[in-house]
């Protein structure tokens, strides 16, 4: 590389750093003010779902539900949510798979299906990797004899890196925990952006 676009690319790398170092700054600002106020607003239903839509986002055009056997106990999965399964003369199940089908509709991520989410009428699940290949959750299980100090370990760790964290308990008997960012680095991110977090 030539001497000017070395110096560009060093100028761009030391700007970004910064705003990584404001962010975090910001956050915290923003973490400090809500605990002083109580948190963030979520006196009425619409302000929850959107407090979770806000939290849990993916890609916009699909998520997945949860589905269980009603003629093998214990079999469970997830699926694209279609707007065509099940309709006669259109969806072929079982006999044709959703991935070959070629009037597969998905169904859009909105704050209607968080709420059938939110009371029960539906489990749903998010792609958490975008298009651009960035995500803006990370989820981690944490299960076995030592779950409890894990998660203890790791909150403490994401609050000092003024991180936002979110824990619950999982069907597998341990925890998941998710962090939440406005917009975080995929796998190929993770590797140039050298390890720095959301």
């Amino acid at each position: 590389m030539s001497a000017p676009v070395d110096q560009q690319l060093r100028h761009a790398r030391d700007r970004l750093a910064a705003l990584d170092r404001e962010r975090a700054e910001t956050r915290a600002t923003i973490a400090e003010l809500e605990r002083l106020t109580g948190g963030p607003q979520m006196a009425s239903a619409e302000e929850r779902v959107a407090l979770f839509a806000s939290l849990f986002r993916g890609r916009p055009d699909v998520f997945a539900t949860r589905w269980e056997s009603r003629t093998q106990a214990g079999r469970s999965g997830w699926a694209p949510r279609c707007n065509n399964e099940w309709k006669p003369g259109v969806c072929e199940k079982p006999r044709v798979k959703c991935a070959a089908c070629t009037h597969r509709r998905f169904v859009a991520f909105s704050e209607v299906e968080v709420r059938r989410h939110l009371e029960g009428r539906q489990t749903i699940g998010i792609y958490p990797l975008l298009s651009d290949e960035t995500c803006r959750l990370v989820a981690i299980d944490l299960d076995g004899p030592t779950w409890k100090e894990d998660a203890t370990a790791l909150r403490e760790a994401a609050m000092e890196a003024g991180a936002p964290v979110l824990v619950e308990r999982s069907r597998s008997g341990g925890v998941r925990t998710y962090g939440c960012c406005s917009r975080g680095p995929s796998r190929r991110g993770r590797r140039e952006r050298s390890g720095r977090g959301c």
